[in-house]
């Protein structure tokens, strides 16, 4: 981020300073030295692109990151929801043969309780 202000001197002449908020280094653009404000101008689109480079990798490396945290999340989830759906379904078998051997039991006794004896 860059701040720009309008700075005057006791003589009264106007003088551009820019400050890069980042690093906090101030350069200072005077009217009577263009070669020095030239350079300085270079120097200063320099840095600015180099920070936005940088920028831009952070930015795509912890999107990468992101993406391999989501993945890694998916891979967990459907680890666990095959394991669960696995031990219902063991569960489920072992329910229903025991359901089917209560209701045997149920009818061998109600056989046996109606039948005459």
């Amino acid at each position: 981020m860059w701040a720009l202000s309008l700075i005057k001197d006791p003589l009264n002449e106007a003088h551009l300073s820019i400050r890069n908020t980042f690093t906090s280094k101030v350069y200072c653009v005077s009217p009577h030295h263009t070669e020095e404000t030239e350079s300085e101008l270079v120097g200063v689109r320099r840095e600015r692109d180099k920070l936005r480079r940088q920028k831009e990798e952070e930015v795509s490396a912890l999107n990468a990151r992101l993406r391999a945290i989501e993945r890694s999340y998916d891979a967990i989830l459907e680890d666990a929801l095959d394991s669960l759906c696995c031990k219902m379904e063991e569960l489920r078998e072992k329910w229903d043969f025991e359901s089917r051997e209560i209701d045997q039991r149920t009818q061998q006794t109600l056989l046996e309780f109606v039948t005459p004896g």
